[in-house]
């Protein structure tokens, strides 16, 4: 039985994603913001593959304002992220 090739890099992806998952738990951690305080990294997922990754914060508790998160800039708090690879 043979494996299909999309199958072996799905699961590869995955993989990729889970690890990007770990490090930014730990890189948010280390953050101290208010705004990221706030959030809960929630998922990350192959968009479309591992060579780019959507990463899903939410709030982590009900009772945060709606209004105050959208004044804020999410680009000051998380400008020690870096883009990979540059451009």
């Amino acid at each position: 039985m043979q494996r299909e090739p999309r199958g072996h890099r799905g699961h590869k992806d995955l993989q990729v994603c889970r690890q990007v998952y770990d490090v930014l738990t730990l890189a948010l951690a280390e953050i101290d913001d208010p705004l990221i305080d706030d959030l809960v990294l929630a998922r990350v997922m192959p968009a479309p593959n591992a060579s780019r990754v959507l990463v899903i914060l939410v709030p982590a508790h009900a009772s945060i304002d709606s209004g105050k998160r959208s004044r804020a800039s999410p680009t000051s708090s998380m400008s020690c992220v870096k883009r990979w690879p540059p451009r």
